[in-house]
């Protein structure tokens, strides 16, 4: 089961904000999601369309899959702290 990822624009923003080696885990733990299907990974409650989050350490990263064309849509990753808001 291998799924494709396409990174947003505020996704994208988001990895360079960061300092590499965080973004090289991000990225990391998101190319095994893809792969294997194994991560970190929780559904949002109370958000439409629905969203998922991947944990990657102190870092979220909110995702929108799509079962049809089996992609996983990274729509950011940021803090924890910041994440949410």
């Amino acid at each position: 089961m291998t799924w494709h990822l396409s990174y947003s624009p505020s996704a994208t923003r988001d990895l360079r904000k960061l300092g590499s080696e965080t973004a090289c885990r991000i990225m990391g733990a998101l190319d095994a999601l893809a792969a294997t299907g194994n991560g970190h990974l929780k559904k949002l409650k109370g958000v439409h369309p629905p969203e998922w989050r991947l944990r990657v350490g102190d870092y979220r990263a909110g995702l929108a899959l799509d079962n049809q064309t089996q992609t996983i849509e990274v729509l950011y990753a940021r803090h924890r702290r910041e994440a949410y808001r």
